[in-house]
């Protein structure tokens, strides 16, 4: 055999033993020839199979012990220091790298050691160590165009491209690559010319010439995909998801980050896959997902300073400062501030030095401190070339013009604004396009040009939704407008003060439960994995141990809080590579909507639709007869205050009756309860007599039981029926879906002996109940739920419920195998007239920016459910059977769930009974 076919063969061993059998088979064939074949097949393999550098790295070991050669040794250095870069271990990388070299100038070898030079330059830049780089490359570039080894000299300027690209000197990269390809190309070293590709792409990106770095990109991951060049490909789908963060385009970037990660993750490269776990946060965090990025940042932070990537390192404390500032910890971006600046001047990063204090600007700007500010953003534009950093300067110069704008120069700020619109329109800069446009409109509403206000409102609004439409994924399109309300609500004030109240009143619901609304129409809903079924057995299996041995169990709650953020992980990479359905997502038809609102209202029924402007709560009031609006009726504090003392007084009846005290406690009660009724509806209350009220409420409201409010005689439901829905464009949806044919029900009751009358709650609500399936004690579980749910009219779950706002997907109904969490029902698909939750806190939600609420209600509304009876704070057990019993008499009898409800509540009202047992139910939907 020869020494080529030995080689592969040593490389094709499943491990040492066999190897070491399969070299001693190689009689007649030197140690150095079989070192040289064995080195040459891991050049041609590595780059695309990174996994072949280790199994070369050990073959060499093995014959380096066997012989005696320092030309051996050099070659396994050599090839040990290419199996260490593919780890990660840079500085081991370099050091054997660096002893190869060394040796092969001992021995006169020159090409070689210029070869290993080659090598050298990946860990050096990586580690930021760009001198020595650029200073290793001309050297071994001299030797290669020397001896007119083209493939040599064009690998060294790929090299120093990269490097001068982390530097941020992008032309310059963009000459090195162009020189590179054109060396490959004449070579015909496709696999090389590919590398070169994405290299040349990502300087045209940095330089803003999108289109000619999407086509090389496009073009490049088809040959490296037809030809399995996995690590090129790896890499063009990571460079191909950076351009699409550029553009604006997240849905796509994340798709394309997500499978590079994947990638690296199946080619065991591990450093490679955390700096695309660093890119994945960086878009989650333009999406709004702060908890998610934070996360991760948390994570990569510590791991790129393990593997020594100190340019990586930089960017991600850049970028976890900068959310540091968007969620208020400022004291944290400080020290991530700190921290990458000192790694930026390291690495002689100009460009990230002047992002790093444009960040710095920011803090001072919060501090009140704006001289400081703008003293830092001219010393910015100081340091980078506008045409070498476009999007920096044109981010620099948006703020400076902020900045200017609080300062009351007007004129000075709209130029920069001016400027700002028109290049960042002409680089795809959308969010500072929206920005921009923003901007512009407060200078011209402080000037009284209301109209150009409303123009460039108009505008942002549209570039707002260009921007959200393509982006998949339920948990991203919820996120995506934290941050973009301004045109919206800007807008809707605009609207009001010149007295066009149905147009503010569409502004308003244009940004108000978007995401829940396109779940109603179409939204995804995904099929769960093996590993997601997995973890979720394994989580109830943990949550049935927690409910039986109490919530003491400090190893069972973390291992269930383990297990819900692996799932939680899960769930976000499959939406990272989720392709957008937004063509199938319906979206409400704003023309004529305050009319069909009207008439679907009819003459029995009042909206009345709560916003808040500058933190006082406002409110739009629709019926057939038009539509008002009312102004400052109590500030968002009052409400919260008054809230927390209700739910103080509720407490006090939670562990019993408090005998002898019944008329102090429902005085106590009742005015706060009055306090609430004369701040939210006395305002209001000559517009809705003797109406049954349709109540969209926002932020606190959502916590307000506004069938207990009291006018000082009577609670509201004494007076009307009262029904609440996230946006009004959700009630109209909802007034359009049908009833299932068959009328079968569903009960679930889980007791314990804490609680055993939900056992004949349960009883009763299937005596009610026509062609009902009842399921208690062991059978009570969340199998029957899956398995009986969506062929159910109407569903009856009596059970524990746990609100958790520290993570609302995971909020839960306990049932008897396990919890029934909103991740389950978000994933399951109804079509119930009525959904019944008789369990504690079932109607608690946690409230999103645009009024996204997540909560179980948000599960049963998305998965299709009509109306959800669900409870605001802890209930009573036995007051709750004789409400159950009351509601579904009346229900069994008109089909009518917000009727039900109301007569129940006002049986046990004349019947005496204080708020706290009566008012926490409410109804939300159809």
């Amino acid at each position: 055999m020869t020494a080529e076919q030995i080689a592969e063969r040593l490389l094709a061993a499943s491990d040492a033993k066999e190897a070491t059998r399969c070299l001693r088979d190689s009689d007649g064939i030197g140690h150095l020839e079989l070192a040289y074949a064995v080195k040459d097949r891991c050049y041609e393999l590595w780059t695309n199979e990174p996994r072949s550098a280790r199994r070369a790295n050990t073959v060499l070991q093995l014959i380096n012990a066997e012989a005696d050669e320092p030309e051996v040794q050099a070659l396994t250095d050599w090839i040990q220091g290419i199996s260490e870069i593919t780890e990660g271990k840079l500085d081991d990388a370099l050091t054997h790298l660096s002893a190869a070299s060394k040796s092969f100038l001992v021995i006169d070898r020159k090409t070689e050691a210029a070869q290993t030079k080659v090598a050298q330059l990946i860990p050096l830049g990586l580690l930021g160590r760009y001198d020595e780089a650029v200073s290793t490359g001309n050297e071994a570039l001299a030797v290669f165009v020397e001896q007119d080894d083209a493939l040599a000299a064009g690998k060294i300027e790929m090299n120093l491209a990269i490097i001068s690209s982390r530097q941020g000197k992008h032309s310059e990269s963009l000459e090195y690559c162009i020189s590179a390809s054109k060396r490959f190309r004449e070579l015909g070293e496709s696999s090389w010319l590919l590398m070169a590709e994405n290299d040349l792409a990502i300087a045209l990106a940095e330089l803003n010439r999108f289109d000619e770095a999407e086509k090389r990109y496009v073009e490049a991951l088809e040959i490296a995909r037809d030809e399995d060049q996995h690590l090129t490909e790896a890499e063009l789908l990571a460079s191909l998801g950076n351009l699409q963060t550029y553009r604006g385009r997240y849905g796509e970037a994340l798709r394309n980050l997500e499978l590079s990660r994947q990638k690296y993750d199946e080619i065991e490269m591990p450093h490679r896959s955390v700096i695309a776990d660093l890119e994945i946060a960086e878009v989650h965090q333009l999406l709004n997902l702060t908890d998610e990025a934070s996360a991760i940042y948390d994570r990569v932070t510590k791991e790129l300073s393990d593997y020594g990537l100190r340019g990586e390192e930089a960017r991600a404390r850049l970028n976890y400062g900068r959310l540091s500032v968007q969620t208020g910890e400022y004291a944290k971006a400080a020290a991530e501030l700190e921290r990458a600046l000192e790694l930026f001047e390291l690495e002689s990063n100009p460009s990230g030095s002047a992002s790093a204090r444009l960040l710095k600007a920011r803090l001072l700007n919060n501090s009140k401190d704006r001289t400081a500010a703008m003293d830092e953003l001219n010393a910015v534009l100081g340091l980078i070339d506008r045409e070498e950093h476009p999007r920096l300067a044109l981010e620099t110069e948006f703020f400076r013009g902020e900045l200017l704008r609080k300062s009351g120069e007007a004129d000075s700020a709209r130029k920069l604004f001016e400027t700002v619109l028109d290049l960042a329109g002409d680089t795809e800069q959308k969010n500072l396009v929206t920005n921009a446009l923003v901007s512009l409109a407060k200078i011209s509403i402080s000037e009284g040009s209301l109209e150009s206000a409303k123009k460039f409102l108009s505008e942002a609004i549209d570039t707002v939704e260009k921007l959200r439409d393509p982006i998949p994924a339920e948990i991203f399109r919820m996120s995506f407008l934290a941050d973009k309300l301004a045109p919206y609500k800007l807008s809707a004030e605009l609207a009001i003060e010149t007295d066009q109240i149905a147009e503010a009143f569409v502004l308003t619901e244009r940004s108000r439960a978007r995401t829940l609304f396109e779940k109603l129409n179409g939204g995804e809903s995904t099929a769960e994995g093996k590993e997601e079924k997995s973890i979720r057995e394994k989580l109830n299996w943990y949550y049935s141990r927690l409910a039986k041995d109490g919530n003491n169990d400090v190893d069972l709650r973390e291992r269930i809080e383990d297990l819900e953020q692996k799932l939680a992980s899960i769930n976000l990479s499959r939406s990272n590579i989720s392709e957008s359905n937004s063509a199938d997502i319906a979206a409400p038809t704003w023309d004529g909507f305050v009319e069909r609102i009207q008439n679907l209202l009819g003459v029995s029924k009042t909206l009345i639709e709560f916003h808040v402007v500058n933190s006082s709560i406002a409110a739009f009031v629709l019926d057939q007869n038009g539509i008002r609006h009312f102004q400052e009726i109590g500030t968002e504090n009052e409400i919260i205050e008054l809230i927390e003392g209700l739910r103080f007084q509720f407490e006090t009846l939670r562990f019993g009756d408090q005998k002898g005290f019944d008329d102090q406690l429902r005085e106590r009660t009742n005015a706060y309860l009055g306090e609430l009724y004369d701040l939210l509806i006395r305002p209001l209350e000559t517009e809705m007599e003797d109406q049954s009220l349709v109540i969209v409420p926002v932020g606190p409201l959502f916590y307000v039981p506004f069938n207990a409010l009291f006018d000082g005689k009577q609670y509201l439901v004494e007076k009307s029926e009262v029904l609440l829905s996230p946006s009004a464009a959700i009630w109209f949806e909802l007034q359009s879906t049908e009833s299932l044919s068959q009328n079968r029900s569903l009960v679930i009751a889980y007791a314990d002996e804490k609680s055993p009358q939900i056992t004949i709650e349960g009883k009763a609500a299937s005596d009610s109940l026509q062609n009902s399936s009842v399921f208690t004690g062991k059978e009570a579980g969340t199998k029957v739920f899956f398995d009986h749910a969506g062929t159910a009219r109407d569903i009856h779950l009596a059970c524990h419920g746990e609100f958790r706002a520290d993570n609302p997907m995971f909020s839960n109904l306990r049932l008897a195998d396990g919890f029934l969490t909103v991740e389950d029902i978000s994933k399951s698909r109804l079509n119930a007239d009525l959904v019944t939750l008789s369990a504690c806190e079932t109607g608690l939600s946690r409230i999103y920016a645009g009024e996204e609420i997540l909560g179980l209600s948000r599960g049963f509304i998305g998965a299709g459910a009509r109306n959800v009876v669900m409870s605001l704070w802890t209930v009573n057990d036995a007051s709750t059977v004789e409400l159950m019993k009351e509601f579904y008499a009346e229900y069994n009898d008109h089909r009518n769930p917000l009727k039900a409800l109301r007569v129940a509540q006002r049986q046990l009202i004349s019947h005496g009974y204080h708020p706290y047992y009566w008012s926490p139910f409410v109804i939300i939907g159809k």
